[in-house]
């Protein structure tokens, strides 16, 4: 038997059994005897049909529950041994009603057929159907398979003294099909979703007060009918169940519909004048139509309003992921570094964020005009000639897959803004936009000039030493050759002289390319060591002040060449005809350690306190103007910027030059 439980077409999980196995299997004893007894304990004998026949529901409700998981987790009894328990609780409450035994036999069988081939209606297709409908379709089959399932069988005489070949007149044979169908509707739209709970629920439980306002209302429909039966008034017995659909969620309204149609059928029909023709239908088979109609009625109207809350919450929740997806983009966009700009194709801009507003400088315009664009004076990168219109239109429709770059210099008051400029199509169901992305170059292109301009220099001054280095070994292998010892050891000597001037070149080029861009690795040191290292290997003509008393927390190699350069510095540059004297010391102020190297040789020259930390510079030549790579106070500023301090220089006021610097304390990394 298919499972109500199984997964079925649409998106709304189907509806799971509330009741434990044993549960079920006495429920199916109990309805079963309830079938028996009342079936024929009801028997009208002025219409010759039992007012009350429910055999066909409790068939169909054993079927629906078969071989289902209950609450307990266990499964309920299979289709078989159901139909059994029904059947033999049917006869024992059909004997006890005092039923003969061919009519029980008649009608069981009729009833099973009739349950089976409903259930089988139901269910044919690629997939079962929940017994709770999900959906006015489902709802809608589910009817069809009752009537369709309920009718054909009262001719072959499911109800007792019913059926072709009975005695049945025509009017009792539409009482028998009314109250059938009537009977199949209400088990099956009021019954049977009592047994399952839907998986997805969105109605919330009826108020209390409006229980006794539908038992008001249902009383005043089965009275007023009974007090005017010469009007056409049976439509008022849809009139509860509307309300109940509409008030009510699903298990409330059923029962509360199930115990008002119970009480309509067993009250004693309006005494309703006969139909003029015989073929029409009698007014009391009509009023138990409106049962049955009532109850499908009620059951489309919880179903509408489940779905307009599902569908609610639906777009709820997908309101809710759109505004965080969209929070979500706007946040990375406005931490992206990089300008964007979304034009659509007239140019209108849709989207910016923050970098491509501070990178305009004088803020954005709300459309692009390839005619008018030339009011910022973008120029372009490589001739500095003013974009114009044809590049900015070339830019702004980029094929579809392309992308395009241009290099353009924004005019800004501290100096023009080199940015990189790229363009792609970004394709919509409604529109082709184009996809801006401004990218500021400047640093980066600086860097490369400072690169081009540093492997220039490093060629230029190694050239100097390799050339005399070549020179003086070719003299020093004629000298050789021709036995001029003394010679060519002189020219030995200077070809070492130029190839320690080469070394130290190197060495000075590596220190710099170190101290730009290598790993760093600090640990913590002692100022003072690293300066006796230093203040050892330096000649005898120089003195030293020394105040060391503090550790920093830096590379021990880039330290050991910053104070090398600093305290070389000092002796280099010293006035004619006085030994060099250094001033060395340090001092803790704020986790800084601020370290000074002052001198008394011939101090600097105006204007030259800042630039001569500039990268392959020298200060202001002159006549005894020593010699050097330029690297020397550039290398300083790298390594005190690479460990996140500051270097100044200023001349002293007793004469000479004085260089400070900071640095992390150590414990301070």
């Amino acid at each position: 038997m298919p499972s109500p439980s199984d997964t079925s077409d649409g998106d709304v999980a189907p509806a799971y059994v509330v009741l434990t196995s044993r549960g079920i299997t006495v429920s199916h004893v109990l309805w079963s005897f309830v079938a028996g007894a009342l079936g024929f304990i009801t028997v009208n004998p002025a219409r010759g049909i039992p007012d009350v026949w429910i055999l066909h529901v409790v068939l169909i409700l054993a079927l629906a529950l078969a071989s289902q998981p209950g609450r307990d987790g266990r499964r309920s009894p299979s289709a078989l041994v159901a139909v059994l328990i029904c059947m033999a609780g049917f006869t024992v409450g059909a004997l006890l009603a005092g039923a003969a035994p061919t009519e029980i036999l008649r009608t069981a069988i009729v009833n099973l057929v009739s349950a089976v081939t409903t259930v089988q209606l139901y269910h044919h297709g690629h997939s079962p159907r929940s017994w709770i409908p999900r959906t006015p379709g489902e709802a809608i089959i589910l009817l069809v398979c009752l009537v369709v399932g309920s009718v054909p069988f009262v001719f072959l005489a499911a109800f007792p003294d019913s059926g072709l070949g009975g005695a049945a007149t025509m009017a009792q044979t539409q009482y028998a099909i009314a109250r059938y169908l009537a009977a199949v509707c209400i088990g099956a739209h009021c019954i049977i979703p009592l047994y399952f709970r839907p998986a997805e629920e969105h109605l919330h439980a009826a108020r209390r007060g409006r229980l006794p306002l539908f038992i008001a209302v249902y009383a005043s429909c089965i009275l007023i009918p009974n007090l005017f039966p010469h009007y056409p008034l049976t439509w008022l017995f849809i009139a509860p169940a509307v309300w109940a659909g509409v008030t009510l969620p699903l298990r409330t309204a059923s029962v509360a519909l199930f115990l008002a149609s119970v009480i309509a059928i067993l009250t004693p029909y309006p005494r309703y004048a006969p139909p003029p023709y015989p073929f029409l239908p009698a007014p009391q088979a009509m009023l138990d139509w409106s049962f049955a109609f009532g109850t499908h009625l009620m059951l489309l109207l919880v179903i509408f309003r489940e779905q307009q809350l599902r569908l609610t919450v639906q777009m709820e929740t997908l309101a809710a992921t759109r505004r965080s997806e969209h929070e979500l983009m706007n946040a990375v966009v406005e931490s992206m570094s990089d300008g964007l700009l979304l034009v659509d194709s007239t140019g209108t801009v849709l989207m910016h964020n923050a970098a491509a507003e501070s990178l305009a400088h004088r803020g954005l315009p709300t459309r692009i005009d390839p005619e008018e664009i030339d009011v910022f004076g973008i120029q372009a990168a490589d001739t500095r000639r003013i974009v114009d219109a044809v590049e900015i239109s070339r830019m702004l429709t980029p094929a579809r897959g392309e992308e395009r770059h241009l290099d353009v210099l924004l005019p800004r008051p501290d100096g023009d803004a080199r940015l990189s400029v790229s363009s792609s199509s970004v394709t919509t169901h409604r529109d082709v936009m184009t996809l801006l992305t401004f990218k500021d170059i400047s640093e980066a292109w600086i860097r490369q000039q400072e690169l081009e301009s540093f492997a220039g220099t490093v060629a230029h001054d190694l050239k100097g030493p390799l050339a005399a280095l070549s020179g003086w070994m070719e003299a020093a292998e004629d000298e050789l050759a021709a036995d001029d010892l003394d010679t060519g050891r002189m020219a030995l000597g200077r070809a070492r002289d130029a190839i320690e001037r080469m070394r130290a070149l190197i060495d000075d080029y590596l220190a710099f390319a170190v101290s730009r861009g290598g790993t760093i690795r600090p640990v913590d040191l002692a100022l003072a060591d690293i300066v006796a290292e230093i203040v050892a290997v330096s000649p005898d003509t120089v003195t030293f002040d020394l105040n060391l008393p503090h550790h920093v927390h830096a590379d021990p190699s880039l330290i050991r060449q910053l104070m090398a350069n600093l305290i070389g510095n000092g002796i280099k540059f010293t006035r004619p005809g006085i030994p060099a004297h250094l001033h060395i010391s340090s001092d803790h102020h704020n986790g800084q350690i601020t370290v000074t190297v002052a001198d008394e040789g011939r101090g600097l020259h105006p204007g030259d306190e800042a630039r001569i930390f500039g990268r392959l510079t020298r200060g202001q030549q002159g006549p005894d103007q020593v010699s050097g790579t330029g690297l020397g106070l550039a290398l300083c500023e790298a390594i005190v910027t690479r460990h996140g301090g500051t270097i100044g220089a200023f001349n002293n006021d007793w004469g000479g030059a004085t260089f400070t610097f900071t640095l992390p304390a150590a414990g301070d990394p």
